[in-house]
């Protein structure tokens, strides 16, 4: 031992027992986090928090007019006898309706399907009531 010690080697010991197991070096805790903190993340596991913001999918609700009603076979023809007698394009009829072109050319020209609610649209738009024209011609 030195002049300067003034604890004997059991005082030393009991010191070491009390205080070894609570020893914490606050400095290195804090450089630790700080290090964690300015690191980039490379991949995040077990990501289960979802974007609030996002907008959600949003689903189409279309009523069909013409449930349970027979379609004319000639329909695409009654379509463009309407527009000849009504002086109005395909691409008119579009602007009118608002119903995109390529639906209408498709349907017209190149046999496509179209959907009973555009074609309600499109009748609406020509003015002519097709299910009255479908009871009509059933009853005859």
């Amino acid at each position: 031992m030195t002049g300067f010690d003034n604890l004997t080697e059991e005082e030393i010991i009991k010191i070491d027992k009390i205080y070894k197991s609570h020893a914490k070096d606050v400095f290195l805790q804090k450089k630790m986090s700080n290090i964690e903190k300015t690191q980039k993340w490379l991949d995040v596991k077990n990501n289960t928090k979802t974007n609030k913001l996002k907008k959600r999918e949003q689903i189409k609700i279309r009523n069909d007019p013409y449930k349970f009603k027979k379609i004319p076979l000639d329909m695409r023809q009654i379509i463009l006898n309407l527009c000849n007698k009504n002086d109005i394009s395909l691409q008119k009829l579009a602007v009118k309706s608002n119903i995109q072109f390529y639906i209408i050319n498709g349907y017209i020209n190149h046999n496509y399907i179209l959907d009973n609610y555009d074609l309600h649209i499109l009748m609406k738009t020509l003015n002519f009531d097709l299910i009255q024209y479908i009871d009509n011609n059933i009853k005859t």
